[in-house]
C-alpha cells in the first residue's frame, strides 16, 4: 500500500485514515477561503485542521511512529499560526523543541518559525491597544 511521508498505509487505522482526509480536506477549505479575503471561516478551518493534525501526531507516537509524527505536528503549529492562536501555536512548538526525538533540521526549523512567531506576536502586542470604555 502507498506510504505517506515513510509511513505504510496499511498499519494505519480507518479512524486515521478518515482523520487525515478530513484534515487535508479542511486545510484546502481554509485556504481556498483564505484567497477569497474570508478570513474568519478560513481561521475556523485552519483550527479544525489544528485539532486533527495534533490527534494525528498523537496516534503516531502511540504506535511507535513518533518520528514521522513530526509533520503533523509541524502541521498543526501552521495552522494555529493561521488561525490566529499564536499563544497556542507556540505553545505547541516549545513542546516541539522539549522532545528528543527531533532531528537537527526538524529542532532548527521549528526553532526557526518560532523565532519568527515570536517577533510578528510582539510585534501585533505593541501595536494593539484596545479601546478603553469611555466612562460616563
Amino acid at each position: 500500500m502507498t506510504a505517506i511521508n515513510g509511513i505504510a498505509r496499511s498499519n494505519l487505522s480507518d479512524t486515521y485514515k478518515r482523520q487525515e482526509r478530513e484534515k487535508s480536506n479542511l486545510i484546502l477549505e481554509a485556504n481556498l477561503l483564505k484567497q477569497q479575503g474570508l478570513y474568519p471561516q478560513a481561521a475556523h478551518k485552519f483550527a479544525a485542521a489544528a485539532v486533527i493534525e495534533e490527534a494525528l501526531a498523537h496516534e503516531l507516537v502511540q504506535t511507535n511512529h513518533s518520528d514521522k509524527a513530526f509533520f503533523h505536528h509541524f502541521s498543526a503549529l501552521s495552522c494555529w499560526t493561521q488561525a490566529g492562536d499564536l499563544h497556542r501555536a507556540l505553545l505547541l512548538g516549545e513542546m516541539m523543541l522539549q522532545t528528543s526525538r527531533l532531528s537537527i533540521a526538524q529542532r532548527e526549523r521549528v526553532a526557526s518559525y518560532l523565532q519568527t512567531l515570536q517577533q510578528r506576536m510582539t510585534q501585533w502586542m505593541s501595536q494593539w491597544t484596545p479601546e478603553l470604555a469611555a466612562a460616563d
